[in-house]
């Protein structure tokens, strides 16, 4: 799966690859570098402008792995144990809000011209009456 790490010595975060083992998840830069999160000690996290970035992070935060790729998910579930489970969980409900708040998003940025010229139209009708046009 693809994403980023983000660490002490690159703060602005590295492309890397992400891989869930049965212990683990490791995130592998482009240069060869390797970091782990233990993933009994793993915090997760809902995120991301869109909501649907995944936050795996260390326990003393020095390791964050970021990922928007949707296996990642299922991966982490067929692994996780009850507290990974519950993080899981939250991560797909804000998923779903999310999913659901920009599809409301969408449909009124695409009625914004619309209704634009509506108002418009109505106020361009009132100017001619009213000036006796």
């Amino acid at each position: 799966m693809r994403g980023r790490i983000y660490v002490a010595e690159a703060p602005a975060g590295l492309a890397a690859s992400i891989d869930v083992h049965p212990d683990r998840v490791e995130g592998r830069a482009e240069d060869g570098r390797a970091w782990i999160v233990p993933l009994a000690e793993a915090e997760l996290e809902p995120g991301g402008f869109e909501g649907r970035h995944v936050f795996l992070r260390s326990a003393d935060r020095a390791v964050t792995l970021v990922s928007d790729d949707p296996a990642l998910v299922p991966a982490l579930e067929a692994v996780a144990d009850a507290r990974l489970r519950s993080r899981l969980d939250a991560v797909v409900e804000h998923r779903r809000r999310h999913a659901r708040r920009t599809t409301v998003e969408r449909w009124l940025y695409r009625l914004r011209y619309p209704v634009l010229l509506a108002i418009l139209a109505g106020l361009a009708a009132w100017l001619w009456r009213a000036l006796g046009a």
